[in-house]
């Protein structure tokens, strides 16, 4: 079973019924809106099936241009260490350069002073 066997697909009969909204949306030249409340239609439900009624032409027009600039370097300067600032008021500073499992190994020591 593949991912598209678990996707619900509405009914012939359902499809049609909105297809045909949608047409007469269309053909009214009113606003999306005027024409729910004219219809008695839920606004909501007629955009999540103009939505899903789109043609696959229409679906891939919705992406915008995107420009690709090339990476400059960073000037921001990484932090030498870490500062955690305990309950206490004590302050610990950790090398940036320390291993995770180091700093988790610290953390936990020092959880277990205070506790």
């Amino acid at each position: 079973m593949n991912n598209n066997d678990l996707i619900k697909k509405p009914s012939v009969k359902k499809r049609d019924h909105w297809m045909s909204l949608l047409e007469q949306w269309k053909d009214s030249k009113i606003s999306k809106r005027e024409f729910c409340q004219q219809a008695g239609i839920n606004y909501a439900r007629f955009m999540y099936w103009q939505n899903v009624l789109r043609s696959p032409r229409e679906a891939k027009n919705n992406f915008a241009p995107v420009k690709i600039v090339s990476a400059k370097p960073s000037t921001v300067e990484m932090p030498q260490a870490i500062q955690i600032k305990l309950l206490a008021g004590h302050v610990v500073y950790i090398p940036t350069t320390m291993a995770a499992q180091e700093i988790a190994a610290l953390i936990n020591l020092i959880g277990n002073s205070y506790a």
